[in-house]
């Protein structure tokens, strides 16, 4: 008997593999889609004045900011006025109680203040890939002013804000 059940058994499964030989299809399309979401990244590297000597002359900086933005992302570049400025057209590092003048440009000519759009210029672009970053210098000037000139000595700092709308 037990012989009779394995012969009943394979030629089930034969005739089940005969009838998915034969089997009829149905086919239907599967929709795939995505939403890609523009969006910019952006680092800024220390902009460090070399050392000031009041009556020397003007001293220059510069350092750089990377902006990288989904291609074709349109987007806008604003510096603040800084923590110790009252409007990006003056802007203030400080030591204690003590300021010094200084500002910041989009040109190595230094003549375009960099700012928020309104107080000084901002820089547009459009993005070209979140792998290709876009380059943007910034030229720092303290100038040999005679309220420069008048700060004691010491270690003077600020801290602008960067900021990207896009």
């Amino acid at each position: 008997m037990t012989h009779h059940y394995k012969l009943a058994a394979a030629a089930l499964t034969l005739l089940s593999l005969t009838s998915l030989v034969g089997a009829d299809q149905v086919s239907t399309p599967l929709n795939v889609t995505a939403s890609l979401r523009g969006n910019c990244l952006v680092e800024a590297q220390s902009l460090d004045f070399p050392e000031y000597t009041p009556g020397a002359g003007d001293v220059h900086s510069e350092s750089t900011i990377a902006v990288r933005c989904s291609k074709g992302t349109a987007y806008s570049v604003t510096l603040d006025e800084g923590v110790h400025g009252t409007s990006a057209e003056a802007r203030r590092m400080t030591n204690g109680a003590e300021s010094l003048a200084y500002q910041l440009y989009l040109d190595a000519a230094r003549t375009t203040v960099w700012g928020d759009g309104v107080n000084g210029s901002a820089v547009s672009g459009e993005g070209k890939g979140m792998a290709q970053p876009i380059l943007n210098k910034v030229y720092g000037r303290l100038p040999d002013t005679d309220e420069n000139r008048d700060s004691p000595e010491g270690e003077y700092s600020d801290v602008i804000t960067v900021t990207v709308t896009f």
